[in-house]
């Protein structure tokens, strides 16, 4: 499945990260940082994670 990502209060921070239905959340976060190590800058496990829909 893709993920649209982004990082609140940084500009042009949109990416994708692809992830298997079934996984956990910790891979999904060793995922974005893995992408992202640059801006992730401590463990992934700290990521604080928010789930935004559109349209319900």
């Amino acid at each position: 499945m893709k993920l649209v990502c982004v990082f609140v209060g940084l500009e042009e921070s949109l990416y994708f990260v692809n992830i298997d239905a079934n996984e956990s959340v910790g891979y999904l976060k060793d995922a974005i940082k893995e992408k992202k190590p640059w801006t992730v800058t401590g463990v992934a496990r700290k990521l604080h994670l928010f789930l935004a829909k559109k349209d319900s």
